[in-house]
């Protein structure tokens, strides 16, 4: 009994240091980088499929290769090594439950890149997500632990670099424990869009106004206001900021609209977890994205689970009158509290007409609370709740053996991935030689992940566009660059497929051995490239490099080059 008190206590105990902690622990951090904070990237701006995750530091006066710092005293908790997302990066565990990470890093320190070399040639692999024990690797505020790079899919050399909550891997706004540049630039208002809703808010149409400065050089659209035949409107605004030393345009910090005087839309982007990175495609104007235009959406999807909104229950969308105006304005900022702010007024016009909404044969419109099968010849499209975040109109073309025709009039974001099962009539290959692929927007041929049930070819898509059924039997490319020789010390190759795995799917597989014995290379995804140097020696003595690449079809192919060093 006196055990079982004395273990409650402790909990107890516990639990009250943990809240505690999670209350007041502030931790004294540094910069990871030496020189003057200058960001191309902010926190929480809209990127392809997600919120940016943390800050990018850029580097000094372009010169590549900077130091960088660990932020505060901890360890080294997590350690990656791959060829796309985040390329060479580590994760240091802090006090008050706060993990920094380090991304796209060209290489590690000396002892780190020592210790993951002997992970990677024992288990012969050119990537890995390691995670050490807690007192492997401890690390002082300072010290160096890396070199700022380009890998993963890096557009260019930068750190991209972010805070965590331990406990839950929630990326925190680094800017609010004071990681931030200096900024005293105003975010900049490009103009208005005006959404024309259904009762149950189906997007009529959409039209935009461009800001300009009124007779008292405050921000609106011509003439001021906005003629609707709506009965109910949302509202977006084209907007980004800019901060001191630099000329990228990057995502806001907060945004506030008014309705008549009244709050009815709020946020700040402090905290987005990961698992809600999906939801960029309902707080953002997903068609307008898509054409590289960022557009923030003023009022709320059914389906939106971001807890970034101050709100109040207030969901932004505005009802219009026949007989006076409803004022509208928002009020955007950064983390500095630089604000800029437009108005303008809204009225209905029962005179102005709504297009129809389109309900032809091969249309089908499907609600976010809609489970619904599509059969259409050897193909069936199963659409589960909460896919869309409005109502939509889905087309589905002709039905066809190799051919699933989802080309829409627009583009439609999803929210989860759709079903669909392909009955394939006669198996002339083996069956992992069958892919389903698609052309993404850069033209480049992409494979689809897919399984069998029976002779059914099943696949969980997440883009409403035309996909092919195809055979696979085309093995990888292997094409060598450079050869080690008198004057260099790279063997290098560029490794291709005839399609490339979405989302990191299915990525191909190889293997290097030199004079028949494995060897650790670099691996460049975006680029493509897998590279090793020789080690110099006093003696020039022939070499055997031999490359073999799998991909995910099971085509094997080889290469073998032999070369004086």
């Amino acid at each position: 009994m006196h055990r079982l008190r004395f273990s409650i206590l402790i909990s107890v105990l516990t639990l009250i240091q943990t809240l505690s902690i999670s209350q007041d622990c502030k931790l004294d951090y540094r910069s990871p980088i030496k020189h003057k904070t200058i960001l191309s990237g902010s926190y929480g701006e809209p990127r392809t499929r997600h919120f940016h995750a943390g800050i990018d530091f850029k580097q000094y006066r372009g010169v590549p290769r900077d130091t960088i710092f660990a932020i505060a005293d901890g360890f080294i908790s997590r350690i990656n090594v791959q060829p796309n997302g985040y390329g060479n990066a580590l994760y240091i565990d802090h006090d008050c439950n706060k993990t920094s990470v380090y991304a796209h890093l060209h290489d590690f320190a000396p002892d780190i890149r020592q210790y993951i070399n002997k992970i990677l040639y024992k288990d012969k692999k050119y990537s890995i997500a390691h995670q050490p024990d807690a007192t492997r690797l401890p690390v002082k505020k300072g010290q160096f632990i890396g070199i700022l790079g380009n890998t993963g899919r890096s557009s260019g050399p930068h750190l991209h670099f972010e805070i965590r909550n331990t406990t839950t891997e929630t990326p925190i706004n680094p800017a609010l424990i004071g990681l931030k540049p200096l900024d005293n630039i105003s975010p900049n208002i490009v103009g208005i869009y005006i959404y024309e809703l259904s009762p149950d808010n189906e997007e009529i149409s959409k039209r935009y106004y461009p800001a300009y400065r009124g007779p008292s050089n405050q921000l609106t659209i011509a003439g001021g206001i906005v003629k609707t035949g709506a009965h109910k409107v949302g509202v977006g605004i084209r907007t980004y900021d800019r901060m001191n030393g630099a000329n990228n345009h990057n995502g806001i910090y907060s945004l506030h609209m008014k309705t008549d005087s009244e709050a009815s839309f709020s946020f700040n982007l402090d905290s987005i977890p990961f698992d809600h990175a999906k939801f960029i495609h309902t707080h953002m104007d997903y068609e307008e994205k898509k054409n590289k235009k960022y557009v923030t959406k003023c009022f709320l999807s059914p389906i939106n689970q971001l807890s970034i909104y101050n709100t109040d229950g207030q969901s932004g969308y505005i009802s219009t009158y026949e007989f006076r105006n409803t004022k509208i304005e928002i009020t955007v900022g950064d983390i500095e509290n630089n604000e800029t702010s437009i108005s303008f007024d809204l009225r209905r016009d029962d005179n102005l007409k709504l297009r129809n909404i389109d309900t032809s044969s091969s249309s089908y419109r499907i609600r976010p609370q809609d489970s619904i099968v599509i059969k259409n010849g050897p193909t069936e499209l199963i659409f589960y709740p909460n896919t869309f975040s409005n109502p939509e109109q889905i087309n589905v073309g002709p039905a066809s053996d190799t051919i699933i025709d989802l080309q829409q009039k627009k583009p439609i974001a999803t929210f989860d991935r759709y079903k669909v099962r392909h009955k394939v009539d006669s198996i002339r290959h083996q069956k992992i030689k069958y892919v389903i692929i698609n052309e993404n927007s850069k033209g480049d041929v992409e494979r689809q992940k897919v399984r069998w049930e029976d002779d059914v070819l099943v696949s969980f898509l997440s883009n409403l566009t035309t996909y092919k059924i195809s055979i696979d039997t085309i093995a990888p490319t292997i094409r060598v660059i450079s050869l080690p020789g008198s004057k260099a010390k790279r063997f290098k190759i560029k490794l291709t497929d005839n399609f490339i795995p979405a989302h990191y799917t299915d990525e191909l597989k190889f293997n290097i051995f030199l004079n028949d014995e494995w060897v650790l290379c670099q691996h460049d995804g975006k680029n493509e490239t897998i590279w090793f140097d020789m080690i110099a020696s006093d003696k020039i003595t022939e070499h055997t490099v031999k490359v073999e690449a799998t991909d995910a079809s099971d085509n094997k192919t080889e290469l073998t080059r032999t070369f004086k060093f």
